[in-house]
Parts: C-alpha cells; structure tokens; sequence
C-alpha cells in the first residue's frame, strides 16, 4: 500500500515529459534515499538514453527503438520473481486491452538479459501532472489562474472521467485516481496513467467486452481483502473496512481529485493528517468536507455552487448516494459545461 507522502515516481512509472530530465542520469542514490539501479545491458531492439525515475514496481528509462526510430519510456522491473513478473503481465495485458485516447498506450513486453520484465509505452511530450496545475494556482501564478478558469478545469476532469469511464466499462478498477496520476498538456489533452495496482472487478461488472487476461496465475485475478492497493488519502471509505474495489470506490477518489482541483486544497483538509493512515481511515467515513463553493480559495471567487453539489455528490459516504456510475457523473459535469459553465 502507498502512502501518500510515499517517495515513489508514481505518475513517473508510465508516463514521461522530455521536459522531465530525470533525477539520475546513472545508477546510485537520489536525492530522497532511493536506489536507482545501474543502467540495464543493451537491449537488442532499444537503445538506453538516461533514467526517467524509479517507483516500487521498477526503473523508468528514455531509450529509442531502433526499429521504429522513435523515442519511448521502458518500465523495467526491479527482479525476475515470480511477484513482478506477475505484476508486470497483468499490468501490460490490461494497459494494452485499454484503447482510449486519454489512456497511454503500451507498445512492447519482454525479458531483459537477466529475466527480469519490461514494458515500453508512449512517451508523453510536453505534459505536466495535475498536482502540479493545482500547486501552481495555490502559488497565484497569474498565467494559471488565467488558462484555468472553472470551466476548463471541469473539460479537465472530463477527459479524466472518460478514461475512468471506459475502463470500467472492460471491468478495470484503476484504484489510484489522483491529481498525480493524470498528465494535462497545454494544447487540452490529458492522460489518465499510472495503471500499475489495476485490477480486474468481474463480479459487478455486466459488459461483454471485458478485458481479458491470460497466463500463470493471471487466468482468474481475483482481489485480496487483507490488501489495499492505491493511495490511502484518495481511497472511498469503505475500502478501509474491507470492501473490495470497485467503480463507485474509482468514483470517489475522481470526485477527491475533482474537489481538490476546484479548491485547491485536499478534501479532508482540517480533518486529518494525510500521512496518518490510522485518521485518513477514520475521517474518510466521518468527516462532511467543506462544500467547494464555501471554500475560500485566496486566489479568486470559489467554484459555484451548482458546480459544488455535482462534486459532492461523488464523495457521499454511502454508495447508494453517488452516480450510478461513472458516466453519469460525466454526463452531469457535461451538462453544468453546457448549460452554465460559461457563464459562472
């Protein structure tokens, strides 16, 4: 399980800007004590050109495909057991099934020299993460709080919604939503990334286009209740009682993104500690958040209430309470654009 102050890549281990130079340009120690290991032997189709970052579930490498002479990101597992390899198939066979404009597509799997798992995907240009738009308008940057008015942080959360919103409907959990784990471009695209504790929920799940998986151990994936995959500040309240994971648990971490980007500050905010586990657990069931359009955000006008309402109704405490599913709660947000985005 990760905990939110975790000092882990985790928008890093898919998704990368050429921006983003990367910490380690070799192997050794980062800056917040991690181990970075030493560049992987050469590859026969890939080229290695630097280290993008590391995560619990592997090393991020910049390395161009000599056969398609493209620059692409390789998600290289940290060792051959029987653990990663596992995680790392389920991972690919679910990115690779999700065909979706705002999911990043994988592109290749394999083996390196020494067993252990890879994957490569699309390397994202020009991006930045959400956590960073929304620590940027807490700054009062006047170019963001010009480009990121109310309606478009909702086209925003739109694109996230759609990507949610389809992968549900293959029976895919996502399990950690959060403003890490959503890249915005400043041409309007976003991407959804960051699948790597993705699961399969086949028993809710009632499409005939799920995705499918197949290998050792991968023909019936099933979830652990003793076991929470995702970002404990983010979760819905009733998977810290053991619930398992599923669409309305994906839609209140969504409607805990959305809060934060409209107000700029975390949905418990003033309730608990977000790396206290034990209070996040307690507060996520308990506590009623500030409605967004009370919040004063010290940088312009809160977001409106009709607005607020549709926000709150993802973080209700009882399932029964929030959207049907996910596109329903798309649809509303579609329709405050529509109707009312432009003129509040």
């Amino acid at each position: 399980m990760k905990d939110e102050h975790e000092t882990t890549w985790d928008w890093h281990d898919w998704a990368f800007t050429l921006d983003d130079q990367g910490p380690y340009a070799t192997g050794g120690v980062g800056a917040d004590g991690d181990r970075v290991e030493s560049p992987p032997p050469e590859l026969e189709r890939y080229e290695v050109l630097r280290c993008l970052g590391a995560g619990s579930m592997g090393t991020v490498w910049l390395v161009r495909d000599r056969e398609l002479m493209r620059e692409v990101a390789l998600k290289l597992g940290h060792a051959p057991d029987e653990r990663t390899l596992g995680q790392y198939a389920l991972e690919a066979q679910i990115s690779s099934q999700l065909d979706h404009p705002n999911i990043p597509p994988v592109y290749d799997v394999g083996r390196d020299g020494a067993g252990r798992p890879f994957m490569t995907s699309k390397l994202i240009r020009g991006h930045e993460p959400l956590k960073n738009v929304i620590d940027r308008l807490v700054a009062g940057e006047e170019d963001a709080i010009a480009s990121y008015t109310f309606p478009r942080r909702v086209q925003i959360a739109l694109r996230i919604a759609a990507a949610l919103g389809y992968a549900h409907q293959r029976c895919v959990v996502h399990q950690d939503v959060k403003p890490e784990n959503s890249l915005v471009g400043a041409h309007g695209e976003v991407y959804l990334v960051d699948w790597g504790v993705a699961n399969i929920e086949a028993l809710s799940c009632s499409t005939n286009q799920p995705v499918q998986v197949a290998g050792p151990g991968l023909e019936e994936v099933t979830f652990r209740a003793s076991e929470i995959a995702g970002t404990p500040a983010y979760m819905a309240p009733e998977l810290f009682k053991g619930m398992r994971p599923d669409a309305l648990t994906d839609q209140y971490s969504f409607a805990a993104t959305l809060y934060e980007l409209l107000t700029l500050r975390h949905y418990l905010t003033g309730a608990a500690r977000l790396e206290d586990l034990a209070g996040i657990a307690t507060a996520a069931s308990t506590f009623q958040p500030v409605p967004p359009h009370e919040v004063d955000l010290g940088v312009g006008p809160p977001p409106p209430r009709s607005l607020s309402e549709l926000c709150l109704r993802g973080l209700s405490k009882k399932r029964a309470d929030r959207y049907p599913d996910l596109d329903a709660f798309y649809d509303a947000l579609q329709h405050w654009i529509d109707v009312r985005g432009i003129g509040e």
